[in-house]
C-alpha cells in the first residue's frame, strides 16, 4: 500500500509497520539527478507515521516569522487531513 501524504512524502507498509518515506533527488554519483525514496522511519500505527511526517516538514521549514510558520502548519494540517480522508476502508476477512 502507498499513501501519498504531501509533496514528496508517502507512507508504505510491510506486514508489521507503516514506513515513512521522503523523495529526494540524488546530487552526486552515477544516479545524480535521479529521484529516490529515502526511508525516514518505521511506525506501529498510521497516526504515528503521519505525526512524524508533520514534524519533519515543520522542522524543515525555514522562517523567522511566527505568522509564516502558523500558515505553513495550517496548510500542512489541511493537506494531511485531505490525504487521510481519501483513504478507503479495508474490509477485513473473518
Amino acid at each position: 500500500m502507498f499513501i501519498p501524504l504531501i509533496k514528496n512524502w508517502r507512507i508504505t507498509t510491510d506486514p508489521f509497520n507503516f514506513l515513512l518515506q521522503h523523495k529526494v533527488v540524488m546530487k552526486t554519483g552515477k544516479r545524480k539527478g535521479q529521484e529516490e525514496w529515502k526511508m525516514i522511519g518505521y511506525y506501529r500505527t498510521l497516526l504515528e507515521a503521519i505525526e512524524s511526517a508533520s514534524t519533519h516538514k515543520i522542522r524543515g521549514f525555514e522562517t523567522e516569522s511566527l505568522d509564516e510558520l502558523v500558515k505553513e502548519i495550517k496548510a500542512l494540517n489541511k493537506n494531511l487531513t485531505k490525504a487521510v480522508q481519501t483513504l478507503k476502508p479495508i474490509k477485513l476477512k473473518n
